[in-house]
């Protein structure tokens, strides 16, 4: 929503001098869409927050005077880390792996699926939760994408939210989602679901021939 809000181009037709935060939660606001809010809306607060309905709300929290892109740093009461999802080995500054989080008000479990609760929250109390994060050396917490939607390419593996960042540097592009889709030969391949800007004309040979670009940029740099 923000990103429509952002690339729809309204906000530079309506006075919006009463507004004071744009408060966003569910997905990732990123770096340049935020430094272009602030851009347009220089007196609004852009802020981000990290939350799961199993832990009882946000997790961490952005404040102004943190970097742009982070979902800022844990609340109280609340307890995070950094795990390789492989090992189970906690990780530092920097190292992305799976956020596991825990509080004191963290859910009893899925209601009526003892398998779904006992595969989420394990026997200290950690609820694992499905999402690629990693902390920076000031505490900042940055979500990357989500475990389960990364994409295997020829044994890579490829976030979708890489290949969303790069499309949607084009002019014509509002929304944009890839996602996975089988493959004989490489595993799987990209797809990506485009909503273009009102009255922008695309080709769509650009989206493919600039996908292989970046799958093949992306097999030497992981």
């Amino acid at each position: 929503m923000t990103n429509r809000f952002l690339k729809a181009g309204y906000v530079k037709n309506y006075s919006l001098s009463t507004l004071k935060i744009i408060f966003c939660g569910g997905a990732i606001l990123k770096p340049e869409s935020q430094k272009e809010l602030k851009r347009l809306l220089p007196h609004v607060d852009i802020l981000q927050a990290y939350g799961m309905t199993e832990l009882g709300g946000i997790i961490t929290c952005q404040m102004p005077h943190h970097k742009l892109g982070s979902c800022g740093s844990v609340v109280p009461n609340m307890q995070i880390k950094i795990v390789d999802p492989e090992s189970g080995k906690t990780l530092g500054s920097n190292e992305m792996g799976e956020l596991w989080a825990k509080s004191e008000n963290i859910m009893t479990g899925y209601y009526r699926n003892p398998e779904a609760t006992k595969s989420t929250i394990d026997k200290e109390g950690w609820l694992h939760s499905g999402d690629l994060c990693y902390i920076d050396e000031n505490g900042e917490v940055f979500v990357v994408d989500r475990l389960k939607e990364l994409i295997k390419y020829r044994g890579y593996q490829i976030s979708p939210a890489e290949i969303e960042d790069l499309l949607l540097t084009h002019p014509a592009v509002l929304e944009i989602a890839v996602v996975a889709v089988p493959h004989s030969t490489d595993d799987e391949h990209p797809i990506a679901y485009v909503t273009k800007k009102h009255g922008a004309t695309v080709l769509s040979k650009f989206f493919n021939v600039l996908t292989k670009i970046i799958l093949q940029n992306m097999k030497f740099d992981i």
